[in-house]
């Protein structure tokens, strides 16, 4: 489990995170703290193989109305579907592509997640591309 935008509630660990640029609409503000109300988390189940994985997403449904409340509800897959696949010749986990489904509609490629730092710190396969990566998108190890 993975909380995206940080969280409200007693969690250790999430309170104040934050991994995401909040908008530059005041929609797109009010979206990116309503999911951070409702303790946004997403749950990764890998396939046996570990080339790919889907993602399904948990919220607290009580939202801003008792923010302290982990994720607990699951959204149905048939409105958001989220997969991760390594792409074609990666078989170390170093590059993947994210795919959005809504309202069970085709997959669509959304981002690629590259490794640039390896579980010990030290510098991946694309540390090279961190310098060039856009300041908004999410940086972390």
């Amino acid at each position: 489990m993975m909380s995206i935008v940080g969280g409200s509630g007693w969690k250790e660990g999430t309170t104040g995170l934050w991994s995401g640029d909040p908008g530059k609409t005041c929609y797109d503000g009010f979206v990116f703290n309503l999911a951070r109300s409702c303790n946004h988390t997403f749950k990764f189940t890998f396939a046996d193989d570990y080339l790919s994985a889907d993602i399904d997403v948990l919220a607290n449904l009580t939202g801003p109305c008792c923010p302290c409340v982990p994720a607990w509800f699951t959204l149905p897959r048939s409105l958001l579907h989220f997969t991760m696949k390594q792409d074609l010749g990666s078989t170390d986990g170093t590059e993947w592509t994210r795919y959005n489904s809504y309202l069970g509609r085709e997959p669509i490629p959304y981002y690629k997640l590259l490794e640039v730092f390896q579980p010990d710190g030290t510098p991946g396969r694309h540390f090279e591309k961190l310098a060039a990566a856009d300041p908004h998108v999410l940086v972390t190890f």
